[in-house]
């Protein structure tokens, strides 16, 4: 699986999108980030291979057999902000991820392999 390049004409244009600074999160929330993670993927039927909460954005592996990426994607920022907010880590109006995120597919075993490595050694 090869990995994107940074892309600077993107982050300029996410930047500008922005009405507030960037969320940083402190362990806490990262632990509450992957709590919950966990959790709604064990609740889904899903498959966490690899994950690994940093303090501005998140990497996961997830097997989830029927459901689609953008599925996942949001099923897991919207609970993660959800749980964020009923702990009183982040404000009620807050803006915590950005509107996408990458959500390659893995078809092969080399591939899998080569994200969880990425997740889990590379950050």
């Amino acid at each position: 699986m090869g990995m994107l390049d940074p892309n600077p004409e993107m982050e300029e244009a996410s930047r500008e999108r922005m009405n507030g600074p960037a969320f940083e999160m402190n362990e806490r929330q990262r632990e509450v980030v992957r709590a919950t993670i966990q959790e709604v993927a064990c609740h889904r039927g899903w498959e966490v291979h690899a994950l690994n909460v940093r303090t501005n954005h998140v990497h996961a592996v997830v097997r989830a057999p029927g459901a689609a990426a953008e599925k996942v994607m949001n099923d897991l920022k919207a609970w993660s902000t959800r749980r964020l907010r009923e702990a009183r880590l982040v404000r009620h109006d807050a803006k915590l991820w950005t509107r996408h995120g990458s959500t390659p597919h893995l078809y092969e075993t080399d591939e899998l392999l080569g994200a969880i490595d990425y997740v889990v050694n590379q950050q």
